[in-house]
């Protein structure tokens, strides 16, 4: 015999909410009743509804927008209620658990209440009164919220499943209480038959206090395990990620489109590139961090609610999805103290990321500058940040000017600092060292302090160079290498160092003809080994050597023709093209 739970809800408004309710009930061993399986009439149900509640350990009720039947005179203890009212309301009276789904606008709904609720006849008084039971059902929801009792706002079936999977710890004490109800009646029966009840009460006492706790814990990470395993699909996760990468791109195209400044669209087809790029590039990122989660024993069920919502409706859904959460999560995270308490802020993170996706920085910056709020030392939020700041540090840097961008990047050096000296080091600690040094040379350099903007591009350098010694077949680690090879050539060219330069246009070259000859080699990489030859031509130039130069200027153009070719649409494509044909003429011309 398994322990009942009332399910209670008006039948017409939320009866599929209720059948939901109901079966995730039973595969939590628990044995749900509601109305629909006994007989109703129109007469007053009462007393079956007390019959029914009684024989149950808890009820839990879903509450809708619908007032719905009601007794035919107002209930002598609670005044005028509706029925699905009377049966909470009458539970708590005898000290049963009431827990409480509270329906939202979103929830599907088999009636509308205004079908449900409606006026019984034509006269002035059955319009006050069909006013009164609205009023009386906003009144009791709203009781419901501001009371102490267990309740959560469900918006999906999905979440109605997992709010009721949520309340399985504290349902299982129902259980337990029920099992050891179970076990003291029937050790009574037994002792009482043997004639020895007095001597062996303490058998009975030790079978109620029977401690389960450690089993109901592993039971509950085990289903928990079970459901993130089924959305666990790195192919069909990736596939949305670049899906919601790519629409994101799209749409900001589309936008550039309409500007009628050649200038302006250019430029905002440029940022369009520079973001998809970005994001492509951090795939990889972004979907490690969603299956180490999934596959972690630190797993909440609104992260697995997000992970399920951003695989079926997109990224803009979950991050709706966790915004309606948001305060919650951060107040559970204030409440708890054990070390499991930071799998409240995941989901939060998590939707960091998909603002990134959609490129909403300023949003993003502002969700992390919360979650570092409440944990200052968090290395995954403070490499979040740091990317994101650096981000927008590149967007002012090129369309707002150096004084907008040179904040943001003592900000984000402070921050990769920060990362750097957590315990135990972070795997990203290194790299977002190298990239913010990196930035900070770009500050300089455009402030014309070239000797200072050199000393942070040789400390990145050696940062990229330790890298790429230790992960050597690491495409981010290469081509983090190849960058640090490309701003000290340019540094040093602009010093007059052109051997120097030399030096390192040449390592940069060979590294990104290894990128580019790899299984798959992306655009960007192409684009790498053009920009390797162009500066390399423009270096060997320079030092009165036209026929080296023309060699590269020449290798340049077949890989921009190529990536033309491949990209009609795209502005950087067609403008590296005509930097190609004009560096190959302006040799010709002279030669």
């Amino acid at each position: 015999m398994k322990p009942r739970i009332f399910v209670s809800a008006v039948s017409r408004e939320l009866k599929a909410a209720r059948q939901l309710v109901s079966n995730t009930l039973l595969a939590l061993g628990h044995e749900p009743l509601w109305q629909d399986i006994f007989e109703t009439s129109s007469d007053d149900i009462r007393p079956m509804l007390r019959k029914h509640i009684d024989s149950c350990s808890a009820i839990l009720q879903i509450v809708g927008d619908a007032y719905g039947a009601e007794p035919p005179i107002p209930d002598e203890t609670f005044g005028r209620v509706s029925y699905t009212q009377y049966e909470a309301l009458y539970a708590k009276s005898q000290g049963k658990k009431v827990y409480y789904l509270i329906a939202q606008s979103e929830m599907p709904r088999d009636a509308s209440p205004e079908t449900i609720d409606t006026v019984r006849d034509s006269s002035s008084e059955a319009l006050r009164d069909v006013q009164e039971r609205r009023a009386l059902q906003r009144a009791y929801r709203d009781r419901v919220q501001s009371s102490e009792g267990i309740f959560y706002q469900i918006q999906s079936h999905p979440e109605t499943e997992l709010s009721v999977r949520r309340l399985k710890q504290d349902l299982e004490k129902l259980r337990r209480g029920f099992r050891s109800w179970m076990v003291g009646v029937s050790v009574a029966l037994v002792l009482i038959v043997a004639g020895v009840l007095a001597v062996n009460q303490g058998i009975w006492q030790q079978a109620k206090k029977m401690d389960q706790t450690q089993f109901l814990i592993d039971e509950q990470s085990r289903e928990l395990k079970e459901l993130a395993a089924k959305l666990d699909n790195p192919k069909r996760t990736r596939e949305q990620l670049v899906h919601t990468i790519e629409r994101t791109y799209d749409t900001a195209i589309a936008e550039a489109e309409k500007l009628a400044d050649w200038r302006k669209r250019d430029e905002a087809k440029q940022i369009a590139i520079t973001g998809r790029d970005q994001n492509l590039g951090r795939v990889d990122e972004f979907l490690n961090s969603i299956e180490t989660v999934l596959r972690s024993s630190e797993v909440s069920p609104e992260y697995l609610e997000m992970t399920r919502i951003f695989d079926e409706q997109g990224a803009e859904e979950a991050i709706a999805y966790i915004a309606s959460r948001k305060e919650d999560l951060f107040a559970k995270f204030d409440r708890e103290q054990d070390h499991n308490r930071k799998m409240n802020l995941l989901p939060i993170l998590e939707t960091v990321r998909k603002e990134v996706l959609l490129g909403h920085y300023d949003s993003a910056r502002a969700t992390c500058e919360q979650l570092l709020s409440k944990d200052p030392n968090w290395g995954d939020a403070i490499h979040e940040q740091f990317s994101i700041i650096t981000e927008l540090g590149h967007h002012a840097m090129r369309y707002e000017g150096v004084s907008s961008a040179h904040d943001l990047f003592i900000y984000a050096n402070e921050l990769a600092n920060r990362l750097a000296r957590s315990h135990p080091p972070h795997v990203h600690a290194q790299r977002d060292l190298n990239v913010s040094h990196n930035g900070l040379g770009d500050i300089l350099l455009q402030k014309g302090q070239i000797q200072e903007a050199l000393t942070h591009y040789e400390q990145g350098f050696k940062i990229a160079e330790k890298r790429s010694t230790v992960i050597p077949n690491d495409n981010q680690a290469l081509r983090d290498l190849w960058i640090s090879h490309d701003r000290l050539g340019d540094v040093l060219l602009q010093m007059g160092q052109l051997r120097e330069a030399l030096t390192h246009y040449t390592a940069g070259r060979e590294l990104s003809k290894k990128l580019a000859s790899g299984d798959s080699p992306g655009m960007q990489a192409q684009r790498d080994l053009l920009v390797s030859h162009v500066k390399l031509g423009d270096a060997v130039r320079q030092m009165g050597q036209p026929q080296n130069a023309l060699g590269h200027y020449e290798s340049g153009l077949k890989i921009s023709e190529l990536l033309a070719a491949q990209n009609p649409l795209e502005t950087r494509a067609l403008r590296d093209l005509a930097i190609s044909y004009d560096r190959v003429g302006d040799v010709l011309l002279r030669t």
